[in-house]
């Protein structure tokens, strides 16, 4: 699939890409304080589809790592049939996924070297 993409898309992904998983980190770290209700379901909407997106870019370049974390992730902030967990535990995820994020954003966003041979 990365041939079928045209060159100036394929260098934009990662960096959409990363972008939305700093949005993302960001808005885990902040759910670490009290909010509203109504943070957490538009948390997850936003965590579960930023990561569905970098999972796409992450396998379209060919990183698969950061691609399968992403699909965990997307899965376990998934808004259509949420986990009801205790907030320690969702606070301990938060934590854990915001720092997952940050460093896939730079696993992504950086351009790919190419192998030696």
């Amino acid at each position: 699939m990365k041939g079928r993409l045209p060159g100036g898309v394929l260098r934009l992904l990662p960096v959409v890409a990363a972008v939305g998983l700093g949005v993302a980190a960001l808005m885990l770290l902040l759910a670490l304080g009290r909010h509203p209700y109504s943070y957490y379901v538009t948390l997850r909407w936003a965590v579960c589809l930023l990561m569905a997106l970098a999972a796409v870019v992450a396998f379209v370049i060919g990183r698969p790592y950061p691609g399968v974390v992403s699909v965990v992730l997307a899965l376990l902030f998934n808004p259509v049939a949420p986990f009801r967990l205790d907030r320690s535990t969702w606070q301990t995820l938060d934590l854990a996924a915001a720092v997952a994020a940050a460093v896939m954003a730079v696993a992504i966003g950086r351009p790919q070297q190419p192998r030696q041979a």
